[in-house]
């Protein structure tokens, strides 16, 4: 028998069954080729100052340095950079934005991820009309190199079962799950937004969220460096950009909009006055948060064998080392769970009508 069957290969379920696998934990991977993973669309920003209020993200100073170990780990096994460090040059956008910024530089806290305030005019032909900073220990991550190596390693060890999972092929019971000819102990849910059609999550709190992201080429040559104006822009080696994104809170279809390009590319024009922009591609994922913003790991209240990993947003690339590593030690040794993010403390339940 599986001691663990895993539903999901995004970044969720990739990390979580690398360091099981890592440990010498038997584990089997259920995944359809991402074709409806966020993680295969998202631009891998790690930004540990978020919104319009300049906040940190949530237990930024645990997860990033797991993180960035992580992703150590992941270029010595395979012989490539995922991971791009790289201050991002956040442009403040409004005075409301600017007052915000000033409360955050005499909270210590903030010190180690904010850079020195930029007047305006400091970073011109860039609009920095109300100045700007950088935001340190940032970059992003190439997500889809590192899945497709994940994957054929995972295929490699046979691990990896290439099929869709419809949640009524498992069944339950008291001694094991059950997934046609898999046996296991115990199955954990790293499925996205797809949570929300599983019938043993069907009464949480898990939100999808529609994120669109242009890829844009222009006349001039971007910045060599990430930028963040109420959208952000990432210099890519072709010389395009990928730039984004949209929020479509509740929504959960792929279609790509003339509204969410419009949106962006505004946006971006803005940001880049004297660029003459063109998109030469558009994609679409959908997000997967809960309703309080924090992830969730662990055990569901009533059903023992059935675990779940999700909720992760858009900051997966930051968060998911961290609460794997947790989850890991939680099912090998039997290690508590942090409790602000312990499905079975803390299940994120629906409000009541």
């Amino acid at each position: 028998m599986t001691p663990t069957l895993i539903v999901g290969q995004g970044m969720a379920g990739s990390v979580l069954a690398w360091m099981l696998h890592q440990r010498g934990h038997q584990v089997r991977v259920i995944d359809d080729g991402h074709r409806t993973s966020s993680s295969r669309v998202a631009a891998g920003m790690v930004n540990p100052v978020q919104g319009q209020r300049l906040n940190l993200a949530w237990r930024i100073e645990d997860c990033l340095p797991v993180a960035q170990d992580f992703f150590r780990e992941m270029e010595a096994k395979f012989g490539r950079r995922f991971f791009h460090t790289a201050p991002i040059l956040r442009l403040i956008d409004n005075d409301k934005e600017r007052d915000y910024l000033e409360q955050r530089r005499d909270d210590e806290r903030f010190r180690p991820y904010l850079g020195n305030f930029e007047p305006a005019g400091s970073n011109s032909p860039l609009n920095d009309e109300f100045g700007g900073l950088q935001i340190n220990h940032s970059g992003y991550v190439e997500t889809n190199p590192l899945l497709d190596c994940l994957r054929d390693y995972f295929t490699d060890q046979g691990i990896l079962c290439n099929a869709e999972f419809q949640h009524d092929e498992l069944t339950v019971d008291d001694s094991h799950v059950q997934w046609r000819d898999i046996s296991a102990e115990r199955v954990i849910f790293a499925e996205g937004f797809r949570i929300l059609q599983n019938p043993w999550f069907a009464d949480f709190n898990f939100q999808p969220n529609k994120g669109e992201i242009l890829t844009i080429a222009s006349n001039h040559a971007f910045p060599d460096y990430p930028i963040n104006r109420s959208k952000w822009i990432i210099p890519q080696p072709d010389g395009t950009a990928w730039c984004g994104s949209t929020y479509g809170r509740g929504q959960t279809d792929f279609e790509a909009t003339n509204e969410g390009c419009a949106e962006i590319l505004a946006k971006v024009a803005a940001t880049l006055p004297t660029h003459t922009l063109s998109v030469v591609g558009q994609r679409v994922g959908v997000r997967c948060a809960t309703g309080d913003h924090i992830p969730r790991a662990g055990f569901h209240p009533d059903h023992p064998r059935i675990g779940v990993f999700n909720g992760f947003g858009s900051k997966g690339n930051v968060f998911i080392p961290w609460l794997a590593q947790h989850l890991t030690e939680h099912l090998l040794t039997g290690a508590p769970l942090p409790e602000d993010c312990d499905f079975r403390a803390r299940p994120p339940r629906k409000k009541r009508a």
